[in-house]
């Protein structure tokens, strides 16, 4: 009898004490799953990425996430390590929208949007990817997104995710489709140049412009299009082009343009040809809002060399417009 209540005591002993194991281990496997990243590898950080999946806290939001297409997130650093570029793009009904952020990296964190968002980069095992957890408005809601250079991740890769949303008593992962469309990356014009006071005045009260250019395409025939903030009122411009050597000409329009060398690793250098006696004009472009120094010299110094007036350097701080394709071939080039 007594050996009977001995065993009973040492069965219930053992699964006490493997229950209270296994409380300590769930605890101790999540702290591990989203422990923040140690060290932030600038050179890792570079580039364009793709959201995988994502989750939020605020389950009216999760219906939004379901219906975007596509996100990225990309960042650019300059010399300064401290000084980085975060752009965001996101393909939803069938517009694109895009938002750039300049921010300080501390650590394994930045914030940005006033200080309304706090971002923390979150240890993975893919060897690609990032993890941001946003900590918005003080911790009201969360916002946990993957983001990786490929369109599709291997199941263990994605099983991780899944795990680390459940660590953090979030909804389930909302997980991207891969075929869907990338919105065109989006470049900033930084500054203008041109040979004539007129359109020189002209760009000058421009309050910014980008550019967007259409993915990867295996014809020379394409497409980009223009948008400009003037006096708070949007102007969106498409125009057809067709691609040729290092440069491109206008359907409709008797213009060359011819990019040019620079050393700014994320911008581009146009210059416009007009055969038909309109002044030539030179842009510089970038994905940032705002380049170095070094950068504006070099540009001015090409300027320079092509007898043109002295740039006119576009305002960081400015709104940029939301993109939006006009249906209408531009009557003006300007």
């Amino acid at each position: 009898m007594i050996s009977k209540y001995r065993v009973m005591f040492g069965v219930w002993l053992i699964v006490l004490l493997c229950s209270v194991s296994l409380s300590h281990s769930a605890p101790l496997a999540c702290e591990n799953l989203l422990q923040p990243l140690g060290h932030l590898d600038l050179n890792h950080l570079e580039g364009r990425r793709v959201l995988v999946g994502g989750s939020l806290s605020n389950l009216t939001l999760i219906d939004r996430l379901r219906r975007r297409d596509s996100a990225t997130a990309s960042f650019s650093s300059n010399a300064s390590t401290a000084n980085t570029n975060f752009r965001r793009s996101m393909l939803l009904d069938n517009k694109c929208h895009y938002a750039s952020y300049n921010i300080s990296l501390e650590g394994s964190s930045f914030t940005f949007d006033n200080g309304a968002v706090n971002t923390t980069f979150i240890r993975t095992s893919c060897h690609d990817c990032i993890l941001l957890s946003f900590d918005v408005e003080s911790g009201k809601r969360q916002h946990f997104y993957l983001f990786s250079r490929r369109r599709q991740l291997e199941q263990k890769e994605i099983d991780e995710f899944k795990a680390q949303v459940e660590c953090l008593n979030m909804p389930p992962p909302v997980v991207m489709d891969p075929s869907k469309e990338l919105c065109p990356e989006q470049t900033t014009t930084i500054a203008g140049g041109m040979s004539d006071t007129a359109h020189l005045e002209k760009f000058k009260t421009r309050d910014s412009a980008t550019i967007n250019y259409p993915n990867a395409s295996e014809t020379p025939i394409t497409s980009f299009t223009r948008n400009f903030n003037f006096n708070d009122s949007c102007q969106h411009l498409q125009s057809n082009i067709t691609l040729e050597g290092s440069g491109y000409s206008f359907h409709q329009h008797n213009i060359t343009v011819t990019f040019l060398y620079t050393s700014c690793p994320d911008c581009l250098v146009m210059r416009f040809d007009d055969e038909s006696k309109k002044p030539l004009r030179m842009y510089l472009f970038s994905r940032r809002r705002e380049v170095e120094q070094k950068e504006i010299e070099e540009f001015s110094a090409q300027a320079g060399c092509l007898n043109m007036l002295p740039p006119a350097v576009m305002d960081p701080t400015k709104e940029l417009c939301p993109d939006q394709v006009s249906r209408r071939e531009e009557e003006t080039e300007g």
